[in-house]
């Protein structure tokens, strides 16, 4: 399963990334990984935006300068 690094997020604009589809993956493990760590972010939601919103105030707070 994959990590997701709050503190390593950068806004990303539009355009600029390409979505993952994992029906169009050809792969059958690599699509089950894929809905596995979707389903699993499906069910964490409101905890990693709780994460998200703690870390990008603490990083206000300290002016960016903590780890």
């Amino acid at each position: 399963m994959a990590v997701i690094n709050i503190n390593n997020m950068i806004p990303v604009p539009e355009g600029i990334y390409v979505p993952k589809n994992p029906n169009l993956e050809t792969d059958q493990q690599y699509r089950n990984l894929l809905n596995n760590e979707r389903r699993i972010i499906k069910q964490r939601t409101e905890q990693i935006i709780n994460n998200a919103h703690s870390v990008y105030n603490h990083k206000l707070t300290n002016d960016g300068k903590s780890k």
